[in-house]
């Protein structure tokens, strides 16, 4: 037989990526999805059954405390002087069909005066109904327009102070410890996805709900100077559950899943030796992986090219950035 049978080929190593595992704090946050609400705002209601004779704002328009907003026109005003004009017109009329010289025609004239002053107290005695903002903020919902009839607590229009707002959320029970400790919170918009915006805890509301078992709570967030934030957006809060201060962890791509879902990665030794390690995870941050057990923080990690690697096998090392060259 040839001496060369029974020999074993010579195995190339394979070129593999490393990284050191890292010690650094890690969080792990919990997405909760609430609406943005106004911490303080007003329903601005008719005080009165009338018609709204004014209106002096619309959607956006600012409104200062004791502003005049609008003016109610008040049925029973309407109602007087309407039956006061009504029958005016009808003496006048009459007057106008009467003889010249005729003692009805000066019982008319009589009257009509009679009904001129009635019309005139009318006017002056039963005033129209102003309608003032009660607070400083920015009208967001108009209800009625100029002209409408309204009866007395229909709603005119919403104003709103959108300087500080409120976002209305809820969590699972499970979570309350977490929710208690939480101080400042990031923050998340669909309107602004670029941006992370700072809420705090606000209110906390002492009741579990039986059906669900969430918790409501409230989140304050600051829409001051420019208002970027409006009433009734979609807020993402992020509620921190779980600090580990000095996690060990490492890059995601470093880890590697048998088919009973077992994860395991490699580590490269002095000798540039490959081994494999089982790994028990944790908490996933910013594209790392918390290892709880399974390796030592500083060990190299493979972190690329670990689909040819063996346990127990000579690897080569590639320079970062080199990696596309091999």
């Amino acid at each position: 037989k040839d001496q060369s049978e029974g020999k074993k080929a010579a195995v190339r190593p394979a070129f593999v990526l490393v990284a050191p595992a890292q010690t650094s704090r890690m969080i792990s946050y919990i997405d909760i999805t609430g609406t943005i609400q106004a911490d303080i705002s007003s329903e601005v209601l008719s005080p009165v059954d009338g018609v709204i004779e004014a209106l002096y704002v619309r959607e956006n328009a600012r409104a200062t405390r004791d502003q005049l907003i609008a003016v109610i026109n008040p049925t029973e005003r309407l109602s007087l002087i309407g039956n006061t004009q009504w029958a005016l017109k009808q003496l006048q009329q009459a007057y106008q069909a009467s003889a010249a010289d005729s003692t009805n025609r000066v019982r008319i004239s009589g009257q009509i005066d009679s009904l001129k002053k009635s019309l005139a107290f009318a006017r002056t005695v039963y005033q129209t109904v102003p309608v003032i903002s009660p607070l400083n903020g920015v009208v967001t919902q108009r209800w009625l327009d100029m002209g409408s009839q309204v009866k007395s607590r229909d709603k005119i229009v919403t104003i709103s102070d959108l300087n500080s707002l409120l976002i209305r959320a809820e969590i699972n029970e499970k979570y309350y410890t977490a929710l208690q400790s939480a101080r400042a919170l990031p923050v998340l918009l669909a309107a602004y996805p670029e941006e992370t915006f700072n809420g705090r805890i606000f209110t906390i509301y002492p009741q579990v709900d039986a059906g669900s078992r969430n918790i409501k709570f409230d989140v304050k967030i600051e829409n001051r100077g420019v208002w970027k934030l409006l009433p009734g957006m979609m807020a993402q809060i992020r509620i921190p559950t779980r600090v580990s201060e000095k996690a060990v962890s490492v890059p995601e791509e470093a880890l590697l899943t048998t088919i009973d879902g077992q994860q395991f990665l490699f580590i490269v030794d002095s000798d540039s030796m490959a081994h494999r390690r089982g790994v028990s995870t944790g908490i996933r941050m910013d594209n790392r992986v918390e290892i709880l057990a399974g390796i030592e923080a500083a060990e190299k990690v493979v972190v690329m090219g670990q689909q040819m690697v063996r346990d127990n096998a000579k690897v080569k090392l590639v320079a970062p950035g080199k990696e596309k060259q091999k």
